[in-house]
């Protein structure tokens, strides 16, 4: 037998410490792989990068986080910590990136924070079984809902971070109670400061479930931490509130009583309408596969789950964060992103315990479905290189322009290959690991975001970006003009005006007395009437190449005698 000089003298402690740390390693690199490709090389996309784009740049105007503004307007959906953290990552990178790439950089820091904790959560929870905080970060990498809300521009970023934090705390709380309870509060107020009353109206609320359902948690020592956790919760609760108030009350008034209570018991109505089901249908599929393995865990702990605190803990907050949106006056898929979090730490408890046949034979499959779909998105790749389009016959038309195929960078394309070559080396390795099955699920679903990322992002980009619209808009606008009034110009429109255009639109459904020289119309594109005013004269008429459903039109009042630009 060969032997290696550099560790046959090594004792057994030894080896297993070595492997121990390059297992480590290796899960460090996975977790920058699945971060960092995406966050970069590409526009503010519709619907939540528009407006936090849009705010981040009146920031680094004006260095006012009390009253954040998106468009020229105050914009208090959400407190003002996730964009201060994207405008200081938009300062450190300005010389290198445009201002909406360097923002976003600050989720390599938010998902950093999120593996971590919630690696850290699985150990001290389960600490009798290895490699488990390495797993539940493989089934949260792995969750469908997750990956492409982990490279955008959206608040639920720093949220996720919040809830991370506070999970371990509550992890921490019986072993090191003061730490456990400073990781409680700090986590539920930067939940609070990211994102409003969801952080600390669930974690509270699962606080006095568990001793009012489960005879465990009524303890004094669980009774102190919690006092210590609302003490360390506080401060991130004042400051910014406060802040707000002797700025100006009414905007605070709009704050609490609109945009977060009237938000979520409906009687403002904003955000996404609820329907019936909405969760149940989406949850599935949104949560593969900590959804099942964390069923699996259930199912497996039955017998004992009465004296087990950490199952009964993210058992109850699961419970606690679905009832409370699904009970909100405003339903989306990235609301459950919170719940990703107990879901992989349950899973996490019992992943290697699936018998050994099933974990192989759901690694086959996974190989297989994941190969697929890396095949489809280099075959793809390669007919756009033989044709310089996209083949006409592929129902792609809906979400890409089938007119367009800008050029693939060739760093991007051999980061592409190097990954690709990567997963499928690493198949014999995975098949017989204890988790085959959550590791081919985490590795598919960051090489298939890696492909997206690469090869697929130029495609995408020009779909969703705004940038192609406004560059057109430009060549049509007068010479001079005083302002631009707007009509059912959206949230996201208006940011994008405002940054990629240069222009804030003063809208009449807010301020009808005010009067300028040109108008900007957003409506549907079914939608062929003649102009809202006959006095008006279009100017200009157009639409993002991905979107082929609403329109937008510019008129002036008065027929524009100035001559027409004929550059950007």
């Amino acid at each position: 037998m060969n032997s290696y000089p550099l560790t046959s003298g090594c004792s057994p402690g030894a080896r297993l410490a070595e492997t121990v740390r390059l297992r480590q390693l290796l899960l460090l690199l996975l977790a920058a792989i699945y971060i960092f490709p995406g966050l970069t090389g590409h526009d503010p996309w519709k619907q939540d990068e528009t407006y936090v784009t849009s705010i981040v740049a009146h920031l680094e105007r004006t260095h006012d986080w009390v009253v954040p503004l998106s468009a020229g307007l105050p914009f208090l959906e959400k407190p003002p910590l996730y964009f201060a953290v994207a405008e200081l990552s938009a300062d450190i990178f300005a010389s290198r990136l445009p201002l909406h790439d360097a923002a976003r950089l600050a989720n390599a820091l938010w998902m950093g924070i999120v593996f971590a904790c919630t690696a850290l959560a699985a150990r001290r929870s389960w600490h009798k079984i290895a490699h488990v905080g390495g797993t539940a970060m493989m089934v949260l990498m792995a969750s469908f809902g997750l990956v492409l809300h982990a490279h955008l521009l959206v608040v639920d970023a720093a949220l996720l971070a919040g809830f991370a934090v506070a999970l371990l705390g509550f992890a921490t709380l019986d072993d090191r109670p003061l730490q456990g309870a400073l990781l409680l509060g700090t986590g539920v107020g930067i939940g609070f400061l990211a994102k409003g009353l969801l952080a600390p109206g669930c974690f509270g609320l699962t606080a006095l479930l568990l001793p009012a359902l489960l005879r465990t948690w009524r303890t004094r020592a669980y009774a102190r931490a919690l006092a210590l956790a609302l003490a360390a919760c506080l401060p991130w609760m004042i400051v910014w509130p406060v802040a707000l108030y002797m700025r100006a009350p009414a905007l605070f008034d709009e704050w609490l009583w609109q945009q977060n209570l009237g938000r979520f018991f409906g009687f403002a109505d904003l955000g996404a309408r609820p329907e019936s089901w909405y969760y149940a249908r989406t949850l599935p599929w949104f949560a593969f596969p900590a959804l099942p393995l964390a069923a699996w865990t259930l199912w497996r702990r039955r017998t004992g789950w009465l004296d087990d605190r950490p199952l009964q803990f993210y058992v109850v907050l699961t419970i606690v964060i679905v009832a409370v949106l699904s009970l909100a006056g405003s339903m989306r898929a990235l609301y459950l992103l919170p719940a990703l979090l107990p879901m992989s730490v349950l899973a996490s408890a019992e992943a290697a315990s699936l018998p050994d046949a099933l974990q192989r034979d759901l690694a086959v499959a996974g190989y297989v479905l994941f190969g697929l779909a890396a095949l489809a998105l280099w075959g793809l790749c390669l007919a756009v290189a033989v044709n310089a389009s996209l083949p006409p016959w592929l129902p792609l038309g809906a979400w890409l322009p089938l007119d367009a195929a800008p050029r693939i960078p060739p760093f991007a394309l051999a980061i592409a290959a190097a990954g690709t070559v990567a997963w499928t080396v690493t198949f014999p390795q995975v098949l017989h690991s204890r988790t085959a099955a959550v590791s081919t699920c985490a590795l598919g679903v960051t090489l298939v975001w890696l492909l997206l990322a690469t090869l697929w992002m130029p495609w995408i980009n020009t779909a969703k970006s705004y940038r192609a619209m406004f560059d057109d808009m430009r060549l049509h606008l007068p010479n001079k003009f005083d302002c631009i009034n707007s009509i059912h110009l959206g949230e996201s429109e208006a940011a994008m005006l405002d940054y990629e255009g240069g222009i804030v639109a003063v809208p009449l459904e807010r301020f009808s007395n005010a009067r300028c020289d040109l108008v900007w119309v957003q409506d549907n594109q079914a939608d062929r009437s003649d102009p809202p005013d006959p006095t008006w004269t279009l100017l200009w008429s157009g639409h993002r190449p991905g979107d082929s459903k609403e329109r937008h039109r510019l008129f002036a009042r008065q027929p524009v005698k100035a001559t027409v630009k004929t550059g950007g």
